[in-house]
């Protein structure tokens, strides 16, 4: 299988039988566990809008401290994802950009850790169940 590895990190893996959502494999610390051994991590989602939802992986993979490179989606932004500060966001041609974002983080590796330390930072100050909680708590049902 292919493999990189910069700065002890792996960039790419044959065992992608861990993978989606149907992984029975890996759960809870064990699954976190096999992903932070990864330094980033693609989430790709559908191209149509209806699909196109941040996923529990988009919490996730920041949470492991991998960076995050995911598809453009309108609801990242109000997840308080930023391109280039806590993300890395792969545009309209995807395959172009993402291959140009994936060169430059293979080059300046070390460039890139401000932006994974600020995903694990977003995830822990606004994405934990406890704030999950809170929100159901102070929802107003009417």
């Amino acid at each position: 299988g292919l493999r990189a590895r910069i700065g002890g990190h792996e960039l790419v893996s044959s065992s992608y039988n861990y993978g989606g959502s149907e992984n029975k494999a890996l759960v809870l610390e064990d699954y976190f566990k096999w992903l932070s051994k990864f330094s980033c991590c693609i989430a790709a989602v559908s191209e149509e809008d209806y699909f196109s939802i941040p996923v529990a992986k988009y919490f996730e993979i920041p949470a492991s401290g991998c960076l995050l490179f995911a598809h453009e989606s309108s609801a990242l932004e109000e997840l308080g994802f930023v391109d280039g500060e806590n993300i890395e966001i792969d545009l309209q041609n995807a395959q172009a950009d993402f291959d140009a974002k994936a060169n430059d983080y293979k080059q300046n590796f070390n460039d890139y850790a401000k932006i994974r330390k600020a995903g694990v930072e977003l995830i822990k100050s606004q994405h934990c169940v406890s704030h999950r909680v809170d929100a159901v708590k102070n929802f107003n049902f009417k």
